[in-house]
């Protein structure tokens, strides 16, 4: 399914498409008045026409004023290249190839293009470009921080509401695992990885890729893109008898054999103390009046 295809099926293609072109928002600007949207160049465009309603707002025909017409929508163009992703690569190497066509220009001495050009060229780039840290091409490699959350911290984020949905999605998608983190944990057959949201309110889909995962939640680039992941009883098969497993996090092996020898070492401690302290007790005890009188006693028998 293609971009415009799941722009159609989630139904927000006619939010972020333009009346005028219909096309996807390019540069997109909000009317003070009516707060209708379209493409900055088609707007303008239809300001400069000489039709009777070019001062009218071409969906709502609602008159405009003379000042502060419009402003620009950085919040809805950065929705649509979210939903769109295909269009903010072909907006970044237009916005590439009419720099280099600038540079080219000057450098051969032509004065056609203004301050004012050259500056909204810039400004246009630097918008691309801050929008870009937030999407990443399907074959980039991004730094990952994983984290284990307990499911019932899971279960207590997302309110006493949505405690069955959740059960249920975890459920539903259980034969559905993450291969990749179950390869690097000692854990069950009867357990499933799912991935959650940073604010632990739904469970991430399935088909989700880090390209969705990352447009969905905005990734700076600054720090590692941080992923929670929780544990999930998977439901029993038909005719299974399964012992009840405690909800714990397992452990990896490296980790749960150095557990298993810490564990031995504390045992074998314990009991050396104990001895110790036993022979210690068996002399206190010989060392009082008792034991003098049995020590009397036996030199009796032995006369």
């Amino acid at each position: 399914m293609n971009s415009r295809e799941q722009a159609k099926a989630l139904g927000l293609e006619e939010h972020i498409t333009c009346s005028l072109c219909q096309d996807y928002l390019s540069d997109a600007v909000t009317l003070t008045g009516c707060l209708h949207f379209f493409c900055r160049s088609c707007l303008l465009q239809h300001l400069s026409s000489a039709g009777p309603d070019s001062r009218r707002c071409p969906k709502c025909k609602i008159e405009l004023g003379s000042e502060h017409i419009y402003k620009r929508d950085l919040r809805l163009q950065e929705l649509v290249y979210k939903l769109v992703p295909d269009l903010f690569w072909r907006q970044l190497r237009r916005v590439a190839r009419r720099q280099h066509r600038s540079s080219r220009d000057s450098n051969n001495g032509s004065s056609t293009t203004t301050v004012s050009f050259s500056e909204r060229r810039i400004q246009q780039r630097r918008m691309l470009l801050q929008l870009s840290t937030q999407l990443c091409s399907p074959n980039e490699n991004i730094s990952l921080q994983i984290e284990y959350v307990p499911l019932t911290k899971v279960l207590a984020a997302s309110g006493d509401d949505s405690l069955v949905s959740l059960s249920e999605k975890i459920a539903a998608a259980g034969e559905q695992q993450n291969e990749d983190i179950e390869s690097k944990l000692a854990m069950s057959d009867f357990y499933g990885v799912y991935f959650v949201d940073p604010q632990l309110k739904f469970v991430l889909e399935d088909d989700f890729s880090l390209e969705d995962v990352v447009q969905l939640f905005s990734w700076s680039r600054k720090s590692p893109l941080r992923l929670n992941f929780t544990l999930a009883q998977l439901p029993p098969k038909e005719d299974e008898d399964r012992q009840e497993v405690l909800e714990d996090m397992p452990q990896l092996d490296m980790e749960r054999q150095q557990e298993k020898v810490e564990k031995e070492e504390k045992l074998i401690k314990e009991k050396s103390v104990g001895i110790n302290e036993g022979g210690k007790n068996n002399i206190g005890r010989g060392g009082g009046d008792e034991g003098a009188v049995q020590k009397t006693g036996e030199e009796k028998k032995n006369d």
